[in-house]
């Protein structure tokens, strides 16, 4: 009978977890192509003519997440349910393997949860409900991918070589849709030096070899040299990193402040006690993941995979948005694994196991309403920019993008407002005084020919 309870759950449990990602996200399907979606995709010839489909894929800039928009333009054309629908499946497809992940961390009950939880984290809407959050979605997809497939070249049984090779291919094609997936050797890293059964270094070579070679290819590309010097002019490398830890903190916070999740953040102020705050929280992570290393160390684990996710965004790197919910994505696994350990915990003592349900009953019913209330606010652009004002309403980009959406709403007066408060906060912005001067010369010309503009 045991055995006939475990197969169910191991059934049941990808069942589960569907019903819960359909449940949280299912709502983005009524969505459609938001701000740099324009840019990025819709109006790229890339993405509907084959030949510069092709053309473009000699650039070696994120070939795979091109190859994912081409395919989804083929399938869908411009429905954007569709193209959503890709979305939520990428969603889907990681969390199976982060449950597949956890189960061999933690009992299955521990693990569906740490999956669960993992699958209703409200700050997964940039990345889930935004189709230019695509490369996050799938470069996670496959960087989970090619673990399981390295904990599979580990088992006993089986072709252990094939294994490895998956990984391996898994990691590149990671690698090929978002650069940042370089950092998969020092995640393997972690994930092996916090097993039960002791690390397995060995097997680590090839993955380390691998990112050497991957590296050494984008640094020639280039398309990737360009942005490497747009990063140094933007900033300093040095400078990126104070800035860096003086959001750290925020960011962060936003795994557990769902009402503050908004498209566009206040600028953190870099003082030095944001920048002492945010070295404290890289120290401490770091301290408990090197000092409470030892075999079957789930918070070791969790701070470590925290670090290391961050690390190529969060870093050196310079970037115009300081607070980004997206790259939170897969760095969300860590603390999943941790609170699946605790629940764990919980559950086998005899005292515990209510408070342990009730916790676990909460973050997962506030997790799913919060997730939910995000993919409702995606479906709406008015609601999406409005909500974003509310938040950040010292952003003129806010308020541009508002603008725009109320023009094409039809709400011309409250777009002409819109676009005027944001030239009021930054009146060398040149995109909202073209939108407010394009809306203000068709409201003319509608009311000269006496029709409703």
């Amino acid at each position: 009978m045991p055995e006939i309870s475990n197969d169910l759950r191991r059934t049941v449990g990808p069942v589960l977890l569907l019903a819960l990602v359909a449940a949280a996200w299912g709502g983005i399907l009524g969505g459609g192509f938001r701000f740099d979606d324009l840019p990025n995709i819709v109006y790229d010839p890339a993405t509907r003519e084959g030949a510069v489909f092709l053309d473009r894929l000699g650039w070696g800039l994120r070939p795979l997440l091109r190859a994912s928009y081409f395919f989804d333009h083929a399938l869908w054309g411009w429905r954007a349910a569709g193209w959503l629908a890709t979305q939520l499946l990428l969603h889907a497809a990681t969390v199976l393997g982060v449950w597949a992940l956890a189960r061999r961390r933690l009992p299955e009950s521990a693990a569906l949860l740490a999956a669960a939880l993992f699958a209703v984290q409200p700050a997964h809407a940039e990345a889930v409900a935004y189709l230019s959050g695509r490369s996050v979605l799938l470069s996670s997809a496959l960087l989970v991918s090619a673990l399981l497939a390295h904990e599979r070249s580990q088992d006993s049984a089986g072709p252990a070589g094939a294994w490895h090779l998956a990984s391996l291919g898994a990691f590149a094609l990671a690698v090929l849709t978002r650069e940042t997936a370089l950092v998969f050797p020092l995640l393997l890293l972690a994930w092996e030096g916090t097993r039960t059964e002791g690390p397995r270094l060995r097997s680590l070579l090839p993955a380390f070899v691998a990112a050497a070679v991957l590296g050494l290819l984008l640094a020639l590309l280039p398309r990737y040299q360009v942005l490497g010097a747009y990063s140094a002019d933007l900033r300093s490398p040095g400078a990126s990193l104070l800035l860096n830890l003086a959001a750290l903190p925020t960011t962060l916070s936003l795994w557990f402040r769902p009402w503050a999740l908004s498209l566009v953040h206040p600028i953190p102020e870099v003082a030095a006690g944001s920048v002492l705050l945010g070295l404290g929280i890289v120290a401490a992570l770091a301290a408990l993941a090197l000092l409470g290393r030892r075999r079957g160390s789930l918070p070791a684990l969790g701070a470590a995979w925290v670090i290391l996710s961050l690390a190529p965004t969060h870093s050196l790197v310079a970037r115009r948005d300081l607070v980004t919910e997206r790259h939170l994505y897969l760095a969300w696994m860590g603390p999943s694994l941790v609170l699946g350990g605790l629940w764990a915990r919980l559950e086998a003592g005899q005292g515990s196991r209510l408070l342990g349900a009730l916790g676990a009953g909460l973050l997962l019913g506030g997790g799913l309403w919060a997730s939910q209330q995000r993919a409702a606010l995606w479906r709406d652009e008015v609601a999406l920019w409005s909500d974003t004002v509310v938040k950040a309403p010292l952003s003129a980009l806010a308020w541009n993008n508002l603008g725009a959406a109320r023009k094409e709403a039809g709400d011309i007066p409250r777009a002409a407002a819109a676009f005027r408060r944001a030239l009021e906060l930054d009146p060398d912005d040149r995109t909202a005084r073209f939108n407010l001067l394009a809306l203000e010369m068709t409201s003319f010309r509608a009311l000269d020919s006496g029709s409703p503009p």
